[in-house]
């Protein structure tokens, strides 16, 4: 036992004292921490620029006015505002930042450029025709040109709005039409239409709208420090964050153990230490040692990560036991993946042969 731990001790040692491994564990986080810093400065977050019109082929009769209003500069603001706010409260709440202000740095920085009229187009319109007008939409250069093109038609069957089987519409689209504004388009028609049915069915569609509107929850996390908005998103990340954890700590100190145990067959520094000890102490050793280098970067990044949650006031969002899972699941974990490494390391001379071999245990 003494000999396997003392071949443990040399690998561990042998791995961490080195410039390359403290690179490894240092850069990673910190590179992850200025992409994330940099990522909402990057990000274009302004909105489509898109001119353009938006042609009706009302064969319903009934649904074609409501839209006209849809889609004008306030009404259009309105729903953006709306729709950042939302994202706004759905956000982690950081210590010091203001989310009243955010929002209205965000919806600054996200003002509305689209700009968007509605044709409407007669009953007897040639289709085809009008889809002509929309291959030949320019979406990009349109608002750089002054050229107001149609970039969609929509078709409103009849049957849309009333009949025993009610149907749905059609949309054709230019082509590269930013998405956004198909979805706002489609949004919107869907609306109108629902509303044409409600009040053709004799009913007061605001009183309606108002009965079958989703109540929403306002859900609050009850902690020992208070109380504060429970966040969805950041609870569905946590699991993934221990993923990932045991993930880089097993996969990166099993690389080490792959690539020492082929080094030291080239160099024919395995003889020297098969004179000492037993084949099974040395790999035994081996494998203990890369543990501890595991096992000093899982302790690394989990630290990283408790300490952000407890700066963001989520710490809550760990149960302290999951720490001592993870601590479990990193044990077996690293011993099956480590034997197969080690199976790879021994039955190789070559780095170039054991990348072949890794493919069944990447799969795996």
């Amino acid at each position: 036992m003494h000999k396997t731990l003392t071949v443990a001790w040399r690998e561990f040692t042998t791995t961490i004292m080195t410039r390359a491994f403290l690179l490894a564990v240092v850069l990673p986080p910190l590179i992850m921490g200025v992409m994330f810093t940099l990522m909402p400065i990057l990000m274009n977050q302004a909105t489509p620029k898109v001119t353009g019109r938006i042609a009706i082929l009302d064969r319903s009769a009934v649904v074609a006015d409501r839209l006209k209003d849809a889609f004008t500069p306030e009404s259009m603001r309105a729903r953006h505002e709306l729709k950042t706010r939302a994202q706004i409260e759905q956000a982690p709440k950081i210590p010091g930042i203001d989310a009243e202000q955010q929002a209205k740095q965000t919806a600054a920085m996200t003002a509305i450029q689209t700009q968007l009229s509605v044709e409407i187009l007669p009953p007897t319109t040639d289709l085809e025709q009008a889809k002509k007008q929309v291959a030949a939409a320019n979406v990009k250069g349109a608002a750089a040109d002054g050229q107001n093109p149609r970039l969609v038609v929509v078709v409103i069957p009849a049957e849309a709005v009333r009949g025993d089987k009610l149907t749905g519409f059609e949309m054709f689209l230019a082509p590269k039409l930013d998405v956004e504004v198909q979805k706002d388009i489609e949004d919107q028609v869907a609306r109108a239409i629902v509303d044409a049915r409600i009040e053709g069915s004799r009913l007061d569609v605001a009183q309606v709208r108002g009965l079958i509107e989703r109540p929403r929850a306002t859900a609050m996390t009850v902690t020992a420090e208070g109380q504060r908005k429970t966040n969805e998103a950041a609870a569905m990340l946590v699991p993934g964050a221990f993923l990932f954890l045991l993930w880089i700590s097993v996969f990166t100190a099993g690389q080490y153990l792959l690539t020492t145990t082929i080094e030291e067959k080239s160099n024919r520094v395995m003889e020297v230490l098969l004179s000492a000890v037993s084949p099974l102490q040395l790999m035994v050793g081996k494998i203990l040692g890369q543990m501890a280098v595991g096992a000093v970067i899982l302790g690394a990044y989990a630290g990283l990560g408790m300490v952000g949650l407890v700066y963001a006031s989520m710490k809550d969002l760990v149960d302290p036991m999951n720490l001592v899972y993870l601590a479990v699941y990193f044990i077996i974990a690293f011993f099956l993946i480590a034997s197969l490494m080690a199976a790879v390391g021994s039955a190789v001379s070559d780095v170039r042969e054991a990348q072949s071999l890794l493919a069944p245990i990447m799969i795996v």
